[in-house]
């Protein structure tokens, strides 16, 4: 009996093992192309499969004399296979050998029959009726991408066809780092675009295909993002042929908490604390901030202890900062705050250190480089929380700023052009639809500001909405900057869409097929258990007989009082023997022996309303039911 249970044991152990390698089952070779005739001539399928893997295009009831196979969408129809069949086989076989890049297009297959009217086309000089067939070939991996991650790229892992997506890579990150992912096409004529999700697969927003080969993406990463992914996708020419590179992001555990660094010196800007420092001799260099031309820097310096009442000191491009410098010094508690205004102060690659005043105390220094981000000829709009930026992307020159904003937030939003010759131009606010009637601008270098603030206190009823800095040339557009509007109730949910990703439904599908098949083996192990429990021996006189003693002992010896809660006695102390041999022996008269008490001194309890049974017997009814059945 323990035996099979075991092995359904083994039975089930196996079934789970399967069911978890469901998902990861791949095939080794390209699964085999099957077109029949009179069925997929009109059908234009997507057929995916892997390079260097051989392919076998099957044609049934074709009948077909010679077939060709060829790319519809290259200019001269470049051929990629073709095969004549000397008797008409009822099904036409043909085999590539290897799979290229360059087969990932739209094929058209051209079967010549025996003519029997319809289109004709000459093979051998004899009449033939030709049969077209279409379908999409998409090779995974046969067009690329290019990303990077704060300067640094990333190297994809080619996917087989268990999945859609055609390679993917893993990006570890901090609590709270600021990241910046550049997504390119490798072949300049294709266009971009990003898709990204939250953990369950759900599309959190997208930046749709808008002719660009090259797209910008900022976020700040935090512990709700973990798991997050987000997809670069190549487009070609065939609207049917997209490629897919994933990227996932994974939060680094630390060993160390990161606010305790080696690094004294702790700096925030503009609310966000910068943890990812990297040490060069005696200067912790912290992140290039890029700002907005016009945006007010706020810069805050403080020591860890046991250097927190050592006073600090800015520097600015190596001198000291002083009160006659544009730079705003106060000094709050043990920290230091700097006030910047980047429209007053040339900050393009310049750098803002912190240290200690005295140097024969500490010498050591937190650095910070400052970089514009407003580009030649776009447009930006400053003055946002930092903070509450959930998303930025460039798209082409057009930038887009999602915000997380909460009721009764007031906004006062400015506006700066980048562009050097000067020209008839003109700024205007545009929220959701309704434009502003001021379009005036003042100069400062190169740059253009609006002389007008977009200022609104928001509410509810703003979510979603989109406010625009739109800045005409000769009365026409030349750019445009837009903040998406986000309340913050909502955003926290990271739920912008109710799209779900189609790839996931492909893992439930997987999933519940397998649950049957799991269920199943529970219930039959669970039939053959009960079964043989119920099948067991009755007591004879062989399995008795053993037991006697035992049986004996238990009509003389009560259960110990604690075991009942109807019985209870006075003057009187039960002590069990909790000793249980490893083998218990059934002729042993020690075995689960109590000492003997006075059953007139066990008394039922007033609750009661009748007196328990005089034989009450002990745990080693257990022993004896096992006796009886001969195990």
């Amino acid at each position: 009996m323990r035996c099979k249970i075991n092995n359904c044991v083994k039975v089930l152990i196996f079934f789970i093992i399967s069911i978890l390698q469901c998902e990861a089952f791949d095939t080794t070779e390209n699964p085999v192309i099957t077109l029949e005739y009179g069925k997929d001539i009109n059908n234009i399928n997507t057929y995916y499969v892997e390079q260097n893997k051989s392919l076998q295009i099957i044609f049934k009831n074709s009948h077909a004399g010679h077939v060709r196979c060829y790319d519809v969408q290259s200019k001269y129809g470049i051929t990629f296979i073709e095969k004549g069949f000397l008797y008409y086989d009822k099904d036409s076989v043909i085999n590539i050998t290897s799979v290229t890049p360059d087969m990932s297009t739209r094929w058209a297959c051209r079967a010549l029959q025996k003519y029997h009217g319809g289109a004709r086309d000459v093979y051998k000089s004899v009449e033939h009726t030709a049969v077209q067939y279409y379908f999409h070939l998409h090779v995974k991996g046969a067009r690329s991408v290019s990303v990077s991650i704060n300067g640094d790229s990333l190297n994809f892992t080619k996917m087989g066809l268990n999945v859609q997506h055609d390679g993917e890579a893993f990006f570890s990150f901090i609590e709270h780092q600021n990241i910046e992912l550049v997504c390119a096409s490798v072949d300049k004529q294709f266009e971009v675009s990003l898709e990204y999700f939250n953990q369950n697969g759900e599309k959190i927003f997208e930046i749709p295909p808008k002719g660009d080969t090259s797209l910008l993406f900022r976020t700040r990463l935090t512990s709700k993002q973990d798991k997050f992914y987000i997809d670069c996708i190549c487009h070609t020419n065939n609207k049917y042929l997209e490629y897919r590179y994933r990227t996932y992001f994974y939060k680094q555990e630390l060993n160390h908490n990161p606010d305790k660094q080696d690094n004294t010196l702790i700096v925030t800007v503009n609310g966000l604390l910068e943890r990812y420092v990297r040490r060069t001799g005696s200067y912790f260099d912290y992140p290039i901030f890029k700002y907005v031309d016009g945006e007010m820097i706020i810069v805050t310096c403080e020591a860890k202890r046991p250097y927190s009442s050592i006073p600090l000191q800015f520097y600015f491009d190596r001198e000291q900062v002083t009160l006659y410098n544009r730079i705003k010094v106060k000094k709050i508690d043990d920290k230091i705050v700097g006030t910047i205004n980047s429209s007053a102060v040339f900050l393009n690659k310049k750098t803002l250190s912190c240290g200690f005043n005295s140097r024969s105390e500490k010498e050591e220094y937190a650095r910070i480089t400052f970089e514009s981000d407003v580009a030649v000829g776009t447009v930006r709009v400053f003055g946002l929380a930092r903070p509450n930026i959930l998303y930025q992307y460039r798209s082409g020159d057009v930038w887009t700023t999602v915000y997380q904003y909460s009721v009764n937030e007031t906004i006062s939003l400015g506006c700066v052009l980048n562009i050097l010759p000067s020209g008839n131009y003109k700024f205007k606010w545009n929220f959701n639809g309704e434009e502003s009637s001021r379009n005036g601008y003042r100069v400062k270098g190169m740059m253009k500001y609006a002389d007008e603030n977009f200022i609104k206190t928001l509410t509810e009823h703003d979510d979603k909405k989109i406010i625009k800095c739109i800045v005409y040339e000769n009365y026409k557009i030349l750019n445009f900057a837009e903040i998406r509007l986000q309340l913050k109730e909502i955003s926290n949910s990271e739920n912008f869409e109710d799209q779900i990703n189609p790839h996931t439904s492909n893992n439930l599908i997987i999933i519940f097929a397998c649950i049957p098949g799991l269920v199943l083996t529970i219930t039959v192990v669970g039939i053959v258990y009960w079964r043989k429990r119920i099948q067991r021996p009755k007591t004879t006189s062989n399995t008795e007989a053993p037991c006697n003693r035992v049986k004996e002992d238990n009509e003389m010896t009560p259960i110990p009082e604690s075991m009942y809660d109807s019985c209870y006695s006075e003057n009187s102390t039960i002590q069990p023997n909790n000793d249980v041999p490893k083998s218990p022996d059934c002729s042993d008269p020690n075995h689960h022996h109590y000492e003997e008490v006075n059953y007139l001194q066990c008394k039922p309890k007033p609750s009661e309303p009748q007196q328990r049974s005089s034989k009450i017997y002990n745990v080693a009814y257990d022993h004896v039911r096992r006796c009886r059945s001969g195990k």
